[in-house]
């Protein structure tokens, strides 16, 4: 029974997933057709898609795991992960990360951010790539576990959604989009915390699901909403990179 439970939760989380990153997707492609905000539309673009790789590459691998086997499932797994990830930070990206005030500022930060994003990708693969490194030897056979080391540019993405886009970057606007990133980028980071087993384990497999995919669930629904805003016909905020020439800069 406890059992049937967790297995209708765990498909019922990636259900709503599910339909809330497609309808993202065809929210922002409805953006990017009506010349809405082109960044804004682009952004969530970019961010559903990478979740997307995500959710389904991590369900699939999942249900596949006691044919791939442990190794396979962590290697694809993570490969996948930064290509998605390498994607969501695109889309951070397109909404402007840093907001930076001066164009010498966005020349700086801009580069630094997927400089930190390519090396942690390195330092990751390296790991990944070494399978000694997280083999464990038990008492029937070999395992390979999951290294925190292993989350690494995808903490470093989350870690920069959230802390480059708050909401008093937007005091006095309406309608504007990077309160919905930020809490995005949060809640993803939350969940994925878990996934690290950086927060730790209650024991209590029910819990420990609920504390990676209600934070994910509600993650995906915080970028449809921002996503709506870019066809809803709402005032698109100035969010470009600074440097960017006049001709792409939001009015």
């Amino acid at each position: 029974m406890y059992t049937a439970v967790f297995d209708g939760l765990y498909w019922a989380f990636g259900a709503v997933m599910l339909v809330a990153l497609v309808a993202t997707i065809a929210r922002s492609a409805a953006g990017l057709r009506r010349s809405i905000d082109r960044s804004r539309s682009r952004a969530t673009l970019g961010i559903a898609i990478g979740a997307l790789i995500v959710l389904i590459v991590g369900f699939a691998l999942n249900a596949l795991r006691d044919l791939t086997g442990d190794l396979v499932y962590q290697q694809i797994h993570f490969a996948a992960f930064y290509v998605a990830f390498g994607l969501v930070l695109w889309g951070f990206d397109q909404a402007g990360m840093a907001a930076a005030p001066a164009a010498v500022a966005g020349r700086l930060v801009r580069p630094a951010v997927w400089g930190a994003f390519g090396i942690a990708v390195v330092l990751a693969l390296i790991g990944l790539l070494s399978p000694d490194s997280y083999k464990v030897i038990g008492s029937d056979g070999i395992s390979y576990v999951q290294e925190p080391l292993f989350f690494l540019p995808v903490f470093v993405v989350l870690l920069v959604g959230a802390a480059s886009l708050p909401s008093w970057l937007d005091a006095g606007r309406r309608h504007t989009v990077r309160p919905w990133l930020a809490a995005v980028a949060t809640f993803m980071l939350v969940g994925m915390l878990r996934e690290a087993t950086i927060i730790a384990s209650t024991d209590q497999p029910i819990v420990d699901l609920a504390l990676a995919f209600v934070p994910f669930t509600l993650a995906s629904l915080c970028l449809y909403r921002a996503a709506s805003l870019g066809v809803s016909g709402a005032p698109a905020p100035s969010v470009a990179w600074a440097g960017r020439r006049p001709e792409e800069r939001t009015p």
